[in-house]
């Protein structure tokens, strides 16, 4: 038993409430330098409190038992400190509306606090070497757990709209350098004991810490015995029996025998642009496709075959959206310069363009929807312009705009009589319109996002619209009342397409998911790897988005009740194909922090659990046959 964690809790646990405590008295703070300005919330002030009160703990280690070995880490922090301050430059940092300077001397100061911190959490662990690092890493992931539990959600969601920011190259680096936190260095540390042949633990010490972290920058490979190690580990957590054969853990329901049932699987990946797929539309016969993308072009598909038929260049912005008419020919298409374009897909020949009256474009601001009536005779569309306009497809002469909305429109679409459309805007309304009538629109309210998707049931007075908000709302048209609300994605949701039979709704999300649910129950049936946009096809085929340049064919497989792997491996691990082992390792990490049964026991993580444990298993397999 290792008698150091009750006392580095202590210390721990009293730096992280006094930074709670802080964090509550000041309120937020802010952080500005050649890289912008950032907002810090309770989260990091309550992680600096903690690693104030491991450093102290750290020092009252170190001089209790003289240990030099505390000033090595002093100096590697202080010199971490001054790195990103000779590269970011000055920086500057508010508290309650007082500002202070950070200077290079402030910040060598403070990543020596670090290394002590560093120092403190090692001590902490590591003076009996019969604990296994795991309960270690189990303990601190608790104590962690116990301490954000008592931040609010706001901060929960400003702590991820800062790792969005990670796009900046250097504060990428930063971020990244900033999650291997004491204990994971100390599992690394066992890894590399192991990969190098030593046999004796005692005699491995982690000073000097500098080149054993070296190795590990440089190290981009596993070693066989680690890959074996890691499938063995991934066999007992998904409950497999053969290497070869991954299978989902037994459930609650694990008595009842295997259902034969209809599953989604993808049977073809297609390459499809050079930048975002932002629209899909499946022609009437089900043999072709159109996809519209931000690389200025829209193309046509062969669904059988995959294959590329024709790409329509006359585009001088990024096309958002196209619609295929099922009666004629007619591709309909809208872009980012407000124009709407028709082409014949037969002849492959422009057909026009529509223009307002007294102007060379169709709207005042960019086009992001378009829909086809389903006689084939109306277009309506709209804009970031604030307006819906209905067109008459074969002669492009503007008929009605209508007005009402009060910020950008991002959906539209027709009901299965022709004569309502909906539209969906970022003023958080639905409305509906009727394009006989010049009453004023029935207004739907529920939606704490922008509406960004809209789909009619193909033959009853059902609405389906979903949002930034992340979530699905179902609509009955007649008594304009909200049915039910779909929960399951973790990022706004983008596309929505209904099956022609009704029953089936595919919702395509920013989250890197496809979700497939019953519309009928509004239960969640399968969960794919992919992404938004989606449509389906009359014969059942469903066409979605893939890593956002890719295109992705699905169709409906019969299997026994369990999960399908769904996608390639690293699309849904989140990471390129050609990514270095360490970089999938932590990305597998990563996600099982989030969908583990241990953090998120709701029978959808579960099922996501499964599927994030399978594409790491394949990954592993890959990199062995290298070997």
């Amino acid at each position: 038993m290792n008698n150091n964690l009750p006392e580095s809790f202590f210390f721990i646990s009293t730096g992280a409430a006094t930074g709670a405590t802080f964090s509550t008295t000041v309120g937020n703070m802010g952080l500005i330098g050649g890289f912008g300005g950032i907002s810090i919330g309770a989260t990091p002030i309550i992680g600096a409190g903690a690693v104030v009160g491991a450093a102290t703990y750290g020092a009252f280690k170190a001089m209790t038992k003289s240990d030099p070995t505390a000033f090595g880490f002093i100096g590697m922090g202080s010199y971490g400190g001054v790195a990103p301050s000779s590269t970011l430059g000055g920086m500057g940092l508010g508290v309650g509306g007082t500002a202070f300077g950070i200077g290079m001397g402030t910040m060598a100061t403070f990543g020596g606090i670090v290394g002590l911190g560093i120092y403190g959490f090692l001590q902490a662990i590591n003076s009996s070497p019969q604990n296994r690092i795991v309960d270690y890493f189990a303990t601190f992931e608790r104590m962690e757990s116990k301490i954000l539990d008592q931040v609010s959600c706001q901060e929960a969601y400003n702590q991820e709209m800062m790792e969005l920011m990670e796009l900046a190259p250097v504060l990428a680096q930063m971020k990244t350098k900033q999650k291997f936190t004491a204990l994971e260095i100390e599992a690394k540390l066992e890894q590399l004991q192991k990969n190098i042949g030593c046999q004796n633990q005692s005699n491995f010490s982690p000073s000097p810490l500098e080149p054993v972290l070296a190795e590990m920058e440089t190290k981009q490979k596993f070693s066989a015995l680690e890959i074996e190690a890691e499938l063995e580990e991934l066999k007992k957590n998904i409950g497999c029996q053969n290497e070869s054969n991954f299978s989902p853990p037994p459930t609650e329901n694990s008595d009842l025998q295997p259902e034969e049932k209809l599953t989604w699987k993808c049977t073809k990946v297609i390459k499809a642009h050079t930048d975002l797929v932002n629209s899909v539309a499946i022609s009437a016969d089900s043999q072709t496709f159109a996809t519209a993308s931000s690389d200025s072009s829209v193309s046509l598909w062969n669904i059988k075959t995959g294959k590329r038929l024709y790409t329509f260049f006359g585009y001088s912005q990024e096309v958002q959206t196209v619609a295929l008419n099922i009666k004629t020919p007619i591709l309909a298409s809208g872009d980012f310069d407000g124009k709407i374009t028709t082409y014949n897909i037969d002849t492959k020949k422009h057909c026009q363009t529509f223009f307002a009256a007294n102007s060379p474009t169709s709207h005042g601001d960019s086009v992001f929807a378009v829909a086809i009536s389903k006689d084939g005779k109306n277009v309506v569309s709209g804009s970031a312009d604030k307006t819906i306009r209905l067109w008459e497809l074969e002669t492009g002469k503007l008929k009605r705009t209508f007005n009402g909305h009060t910020d950008k429109i991002w959906a539209v679409a027709w009901s299965h009589d022709g004569k309502t459309f909906a539209s969906g805007s970022a003023d958080q309304t639905i409305r509906l319109w009727n394009i006989s009538s010049y009453q004023p629109p029935r207004i739907l309210q529920q939606h704490s996002g922008w509406i960004t998707s809209l789909a009619f049931h193909p033959s009853e007075n059902i609405l389906v619209s979903g949002s930034t908000d992340f979530t699905i709302k179902i609509w009955n048209v007649e008594t304009e009342s909200l049915i039910s609300t779909l929960v399951g994605h973790t990022a706004p949701v983008f596309s929505l397409a209904i099956s022609d039979n009704g029953e089936i709704l595919a919702s395509g999300s920013q989250d890197g998911t496809v979700k497939i649910w019953s519309l009928p129950s509004g239960e969640l049936l399968q969960t794919l790897a992919g992404s938004y946009p989606v449509a389906f096809a009359s014969d059942g085929c469903l066409v979605t988005g893939g890593n956002g340049k890719n295109i992705k064919i699905w169709h409906q497989v019969m299997s026994d009740g369990t999960l399908s792997f769904s996608g390639e491996w690293w699309e849904i691990l989140g990471v390129i194909p050609n990514a270095n082992a360490e970089t999938v390792k932590l990305a597998y990490r990563h996600l099982a922090r989030q969908y583990h049964p241990d953090v998120n026991n709701s029978r959808e993580a579960i099922a996501q659990m499964q599927i994030i444990n399978l594409a790491y298993g394949q990954f592993l397999q890959q990199l062995k046959s290298r070997k």
